[in-house]
């Protein structure tokens, strides 16, 4: 597919929080190639992995240590309502949705501002993506029959996740992500 156009940034998320990439899209797929990924990015040009999720409530609940991983997701079937938070609970609430209308939401959570983007596309002409940097604490709730595509920036390693809030949350972080997620 050397022919593709690039993926390209639509938005940044503050706080070093990720990004929401268009990606290029042939007559059928959303095409991901990491070689034509934004530069600032940092994504390797050769991704050594992909994994799917489906029949999930919820996933991640993890973030991966700096200087580790990257990823990018791609909601291909239903809807993805993905919370990212850094250390100290700065929040963005980033819905992924290919039902009815193939948008994406991004929601400031936190801060002194209410930040609200939408972005509508049309189904056969565009494929979101949310881009989530190392260091970035994730969770991922899911609608009934979401799939879920996740390109990672390396090989599977535990070492690389932090799975423990008390770990990585501020005191002022870990009371945000308490608020959020109650019963974790």
């Amino acid at each position: 597919m050397s022919g593709t156009p690039p993926a390209e940034i639509v938005a940044h998320l503050s706080y070093g929080l990720g990004a929401i990439l268009r990606l290029p899209v042939d007559e059928y797929y959303g095409i991901v190639e990491p070689e034509k990924l934004p530069e600032e990015l940092d994504f390797p040009p050769a991704s050594p992995r992909l994994y799917c999720v489906a029949d999930k409530k919820r996933s991640g609940m993890h973030a991966h240590k700096i200087g580790s991983e990257k990823e990018i997701m791609v909601c291909v079937a239903g809807t993805a309502i993905i919370h990212l938070m850094n250390k100290d609970g700065s929040h963005f609430q980033i819905v992924l949705s290919r039902e009815n209308d193939n948008k994406v939401s991004v929601r400031s959570i936190s801060g002194a501002h209410e930040v609200k983007i939408n972005i509508d596309a049309d189904k056969k002409n565009h494929f979101f993506a949310l881009y989530v940097p190392d260091g970035i604490w994730h969770t991922v709730l899911y609608s009934e029959n979401t799939v879920l595509n996740v390109v990672a920036s390396v090989i599977y390693d535990f070492s690389y996740y932090i799975t423990d809030p008390e770990k990585y949350f501020t005191s002022e972080g870990l009371a945000q992500f308490m608020k959020t997620f109650p019963s974790t």
